[in-house]
């Protein structure tokens, strides 16, 4: 998944063609067959990408 985080930071984008910005990622992942429901997988993965971004940019977190 880091290789997402990477793609992003050096992917060149524009606003309305003139103004370049700056994309970044947080990515939270959760393995579904450890849960007991897809709706707890759901909210695991959240709280891992809540994490990742509490960690700063381009950051992958995984349980």
């Amino acid at each position: 998944m880091q290789f997402l985080c990477h793609g992003f930071d050096s992917m060149d984008a524009y606003l309305a063609e003139i103004s370049p910005i700056e994309l970044t990622v947080s990515i939270g992942v959760v393995n579904c067959l450890g849960q007991n429901s897809l709706d707890e997988a759901i909210a695991q993965a959240d709280n891992l990408l809540y994490q990742a971004k509490a960690e700063g940019r381009n950051i992958v977190v995984s349980e």
